[in-house]
């Protein structure tokens, strides 16, 4: 089907020999353009004009899955103009065309930039196997190299590094420096020259140039302020002027209280003109202006029944003045000397910090080589690099004729550094950039918006390139286009939003077909009820059955939310309602059952002695244990382990439970033994298979996500072990880890097209996307977090680096000229992108835009819409709460201009629920208690009514817990260690200091350390052991060590100073004469031995019943003992002497060595030894 271009779209495709810059506006049909660009360009060479060959074309997309349809599209292109012509010559040129779209260029600009790096790796020094970590690995990876590079600094002597630490470690905790550290180290990358950018900014807290326009800036900056409460105020005048309220209130009888009030407001218009003269001689003094009182906004509310304006606006705008008066305040600092000297104060905190961004930065680097890996940001400096080179750059230049961009407005500098110097200087090939800066949403990602605007003012004021709007809206019903613009042309502008919205700017309806006249845009106003819970989402379950009722599909409607917050809950309630729904998340896919299951079974697999898996996989119904057959088979047996019972409840019977057990004992036994043959991911489908875990969970609820959710457990696998892991262990590890530091991962989506369920997903995901249906919902959410405390320290790419004054006299961190700008800078780009957003969100929808506006109590507006005054102002729009407020006067403007409720221009002013019959609908649950539930069981029952020894088992209450002693049924061994330690001799009070004093972050991140590190030496140990025989007849053991050390990704968590004490740890005990004795004559090995048993068994009752559990670090088995080995990575004092080590740890070892008896018996007896790594006199043997 040909497609009818308007004339600009046809000035976007036959354009040439020029830079072009389209600003293609939603639903604009720019990917139409482009592909029809593309296949002109190629038909064009064909016919021996000036045209480009589908190989002598870059463009690069925003997304992989746009790449795609662009390809797709370009291909289908291709064969209906080859399906079509009979010319041989042609055909062949066609077909040669289509062959070469596999080597096409069409992809994300990230993807090409892998390209060169996969192509030219040597020139930038690295090899062609280098890996490629995902976002969670480099996450980790980069919060290690922050922590290890603030760790070492803080041992350093740099007196302002440790300045910068005493103020930003709040306390006394390092992830706030990292959180902050790691922002800046995110904006500083999306530059192109990182190490420039930084650097730059070094001593401009004392650069009088940097001062002096510092210092203008911060006047303009009051000086506005000061213009917006004048503004305020006059509103509020001329609500007070309004004929019908003057001539009513002479009559009234609080005429002296308005005469006040307006004396009042003269009075502050008098010290606003004060101040704004001072402002102009920058010599403001400083002086307590007048504020509205809270007397004032209740007289206020007392004159609504004889004003024309609404009371809501009145007290709105006083608000409005009120809050603007205290950012006024906040923001006057002191007199333009004092400011210097706080600044110049802060300089060498200001440098040590700058410092420590790009320590990270190379530090990060080269520990990425060191690992043979690089991540997604390295893409794109990797490839500056490259195109460093002339020969290469050169090349490229003269393979690409046309360089095309897809969605310019999200490019960040480093992208845009990337896109210049593919372009020729001699114009042998052209950009042509195609974006929307109303639709610029991705900041958090470091977009700079103002890459693209620079651009179209350029373009359209000289020759440098060419400018083309396409405005034309085919996707949209009309009155979704004129609710769109009539909301936009009136809160977007350059100020707040980065473009003026106006009619070069504004959608032109262009749609082919006729609109259905239910195709319309709804601003629906309704007041919550405290009578049904969740009242919100209750109205739009109510909208979306409404919808389903008209004939509509729920694939065809969409919840858009500008956050996840409420994702869940929200679904939850429409599968109440069988309304079928689907939401991305980024959270919950190690906590998924399916994930948790197959996790459990490799744990079993690694060390079956772990009860709480161990039972978890019983209970599959694969293997089909149930309760009363895990308690019996627990009560049968002594042993400390649910596994060892197992095998002595199979040898003691013979019955069908025995049979079981040794099928699943069996099993077990299979997959340990396959562990040692295979890698982890081919372990995993092992399992799945054997068990037929994929299919049992494709059988359950939404089973086709919880299957693709096991195949991308599996993937997760050979991801780990292209990282030179290979061992089960290592892997579990690995989970473990980032469940530990919250990295969770989302579940895999296996939604398709035809999928006919709601979705629910934020506006960020359905860009680029288009629905039937939309509805915005939680729309009165809070743009800017009310508890949202301003940063200490940021770092703006436009702006640099502020940092708040240190007080060192009160302990304080107070706000200065620079950071009073950029926090309000930071405010304007929110308040802009916040606006961006909600666009987006509008031009989503193809023929119905719902806007459900909840209102708590009545309809209250935050400002009036002005039927003179096209844009609202300014600073009424920068302190708005949510998008209602921004809707809610205009809903109600458009209403009354239009003096009925029916539709008109395609929108719709009024709610489509009927609340009353919402509330109808809505029955109250009624909730039994269990005892009144277990009442009618009983009284419906008459074989338990009339048996009264059944009837007291069933109503048996327990008493209430109130009344006993809080005890814990299971303790550690080091607990038990605990309640039996002794306070040595030397042990004395000690007198505390309660005065407040600066945090000392070292020696808190050391003690810190401390448990983590005592749990790698653990692992280290581990992997000793393991390679204990190739240790011992190394003949350079530290080098074998350090090798073992590296080739285990050790190296990735463990700083040089740490891997150093490992080492050396290590080596002294793979030297000390009484472990290697043992060694040499070992029978068997065991590692990390877990236990859990009853107290009584080892004597050690205190609770009835009571468990304890602990694990022993090494059991080394021989000819006639079995000897225990605990490390301990205590500091030990030169005073202390081996008796006194002995008795630190000796409950400790009794109870591992009583729980060994337990499991060995009189078979042989159990020897011990302590291993303080810390301590000259090597393994010490403990007499229990």
């Amino acid at each position: 089907m040909s497609i009818k271009f308007t004339e600009n779209q046809q000035s976007a495709i036959y354009t040439k020999n020029t830079d072009i810059l389209v600003a293609a506006a939603a639903g604009s049909g720019k990917t139409a353009v482009l592909v029809e660009r593309i296949i002109q360009n190629i038909l064009a060479k064909m016919n021996g004009d000036d045209g480009i060959e589908i190989d002598e074309l870059l463009v690069a997309t925003f997304t992989n899955a746009s790449a795609r349809d662009m390809k797709d599209k370009i291909e289908r292109a291709l064969r209906e103009r080859l399906a079509s012509s009979e010319d041989v010559v042609t055909l062949n040129y066609l077909n040669e065309q289509l062959l070469k779209m596999n080597k096409a260029h069409i992809s994300t600009l990230h993807s090409f930039c892998l390209y060169l790096i996969q192509n030219h790796y040597q020139l930038i020094g690295l090899t062609p196997n280098v890996r490629t970590v995902d976002t969670i690995e480099g996450e980790l990876l980069l919060e290690q190299v922050i922590k290890t590079t603030i760790e070492r600094k803080l041992k350093s002597d740099d007196a302002a590094f440790t300045s910068l630490t005493r103020v930003f470690l709040g306390n006394n905790d390092i992830n706030s420096l990292m959180e902050i550290v790691k922002s800046a180290y995110r904006n500083a990358i999306a530059n192109s020259d990182v190490d420039a950018f930084l650097n730059n900014m070094k001593d401009e807290y004392i650069d009088d140039t940097f001062l002096d326009d510092l210092n203008t800036r911060y006047y303009k900056h009051l000086d506005d302020i000061v213009s917006a409460m004048a503004s305020s105020l006059q509103r509020i005048n001329e609500h007070f002027d309004h004929p019908s309220v003057a001539e009513d209130y002479e009559q009234h009888e609080k005429h002296r209280i308005f005469n006040n009030v307006k004396k009042k407001i003269g009075k502050m218009n008098d010290e606003l003109t004060l101040i704004k003269a001072e402002l102009q001689d920058e010599n403001l003094k400083t002086k307590r202006l007048t504020e509205f009182s809270a007397a004032d906004l209740s007289n206020f509310e007392n004159y609504i029944d004889m004003m024309n304006p609404s009371k809501s606006i009145i007290i709105s705008t006083a608000n409005l003045y009120t809050k603007l008066l205290s950012t006024f305040t906040s923001s006057f600092i002191q007199s333009r000397n004092d400011y210097r000297d706080d600044l110049r104060h802060m300089n060498p905190m200001r440098n040590a910090f700058i410092d420590l961004v790009i320590t990270v930065k190379d530090e990060f680097i080269k520990q990425k080589r060191r690992m043979g890996v690089i991540d997604f940001n390295d893409y794109e400096h990797l490839a500056l690099e490259i195109l460093t080179h002339n020969d290469v750059r050169e090349m490229y230049q003269n393979k690409f004729k046309e360089i095309m961009i897809d969605e310019y407005q999200d490019t960040n500098p480093a992208q845009e550094a990337i896109i210049a110097r593919m372009k020729s200087p001699s114009n042998n090939n052209y950009l042509f950039m195609v974006g929307d800066v109303k639709q610029s949403i991705y900041k958090f990602r470091q977009a700079d918006p103002t890459i693209f605007i620079d651009k179209f003012k350029r373009y359209q004021s000289t020759d440098d390139g060419t400018l083309i709007t396409l405005n034309n809206n085919f996707r949209s019903s009309y009155g979704v286009i004129n609710l769109t613009n009539r909301v936009f042309e009136r809160i977007m502008d350059e100020s707040v939003g980065d473009v003026t919205y106006d009619e070069t700017q504004a959608l032109i309806y262009s749609k082919n077909s006729d609109s259905n006249s239910e195709d319309h845009a709804f601003i629906e106003n309704y007041t919550q009820t405290d009578e049904i819970p969740n009242f919100k989402e209750h109205y739009v379950v109510e909208r979306i059955k409404m919808l389903k009722e008209s004939g509509e599909k729920y694939k065809d409607i969409v919840l858009l939310t500008r956050a996840k917050t409420h994702h869940i809950e929200l679904q939850q309630l429409l599968r109440k309602y069988d309304i079928p729904s689907h939401i991305e998340s980024d959270k919950g896919y190690f906590e998924s059952t399916e994930i948790r299951t197959i996790k459990s079974i490799l744990h079993v697999i690694d060390n079956p002695l772990q009860d709480d898996h161990l039972v978890g996989v019983m209970r599959l119904p694969y293997f089909d244990f149930d309760v009363n057959e895990i308690s019996k088979i627990r009560a049968s047996s002594e042993h400390m382990y649910l596994y060892e019972a197992l095998s002595e409840y199979k040898n003691n019977f013979d019955d069908a439970l025995a049979n079981r057990i040794e099928q699943f004992i069996s099993r077990v036994e299979y997959f340990r033994t396959e562990s040692q043959y295979l890698s982890v991911h081919e372990l995993i489908e092992l399992v799945y298979r054997e068990i037929r875990l994929t299919e049992f969970f494709s059988a359950m609820y939404n089973g086709e996500v919880r299957k693709a959710n096991l195949h991308q457990f599996q993937h997760q696998a050979r991801l780990f072990e292209a990282r030179r892991h290979i061992t089960l262990f290592e892997f579990l590890s690995y989970i473990n880890e980032l469940l530990d530091e919250d990295k969770d991962m989302g579940e895999t989506s296996i939604l398709t097209e035809s999928d006919d369920v709601v979705r629910i997903m934020t506006i960020h995901k359905s860009k680029g996307l288009e629905f039937k249906n939309v509805i915005y919902y939680h729309i009165e959410k809070d743009i800017v977090n009310p508890q949202r405390s301003e940063p200490s320290i940021h770092l703006h790419n436009t702006y640099g680096l502020a940092v708040k004054t240190f007080d060192a006299e009160d302990n304080t961190m107070l706000r200065n000229m620079h950071s009073v700008l950029l926090a309000d800078t930071m405010k304007e780009e929110l308040y802009s992108e916040e606006i961006r957003l909600m666009y987006v969100a509008f031009t989503r929808a193809e023929e119905r835009l719902i806007l459900p506006l909840n209102h708590k109590k009545d309809h209250s507006l935050k400002y009036s819409v002005d039927p003179n005054q096209l844009v609202i102002e300014r600073n009424i729009r920068l302190n708005l709460q949510s998008f209602k407020d921004y809707l809610t006067p205009i809903g109600k403007y458009l209403r009354s201009k239009d003096g009925r409720n029916e539709v008109r221009d395609g929108i719709v002013i009024e709610p489509q629920i009927d609340i009353e019959n919402l509330k109808n609908d809505d029955e109250e649950e009624v909730r039994l208690s269990s005892k009144e539930i277990l009442d009618d069981i009983v009284d419906t029952l008459p074989h338990i009514s009339q048996d009264d020894a059944l009837k007291d088992r069933i109503m048996y209450e327990y008493v209430s817990p109130d009344g006993l002693d809080k005890k814990v049924f299971k303790e550690s061994v080091t607990e038990i260690k605990r309640r039996h330690e002794v306070l040595p001799d030397e042990a004395a009070p000690r007198q505390f200091n309660r005065t407040s004093q600066l945090p000392t972050p070292v020696f808190v991140e050391e003690k810190a350390q401390a448990t983590t590190l005592g749990t790698w030496m653990h692992e280290w140990m581990m992997l000793v052991i393991k390679y204990a025989d190739d240790i011992s007849s190394s003949d350079d053991k530290k080098s074998t060590l350090s090798k073992l050390f590296d080739d285990h990704g050790l190296s990735e968590r463990i700083n040089s100073s740490q891997k150093f004490q490992f080492i050396n740890n290590a080596l002294k005990f793979m030297t000390d004469a009484s472990i290697l004795s043992l060694l040499d004559h070992r029978l068997a090995i065991y590692t990390e031995r877990p236990f859990i048993m009853n107290q009584r068994a080892i004597g050690e009752e205190v609770v009835p019943e009571q468990m304890v559990q602990g694990i022993i670090d090494l059991i080394i088995e021989t000819d006639d003992a079995c000897t225990i080995i605990d490390y301990k990575t205590d500091y030990i004092d030169d005073k202390i002497n081996e008796d006194m080590l002995i008795l630190r740890y000796y409950k400790q070892i009794q109870l591992y060595k009583r729980s060994l008896e337990k499991l060995v018996g009189d078979k042989k007896p159990i020897h011990a030894y302590l291993y303080y790594f810390n301590w000259k006199g090597g393994a010490i043997k403990v007499d229990v």
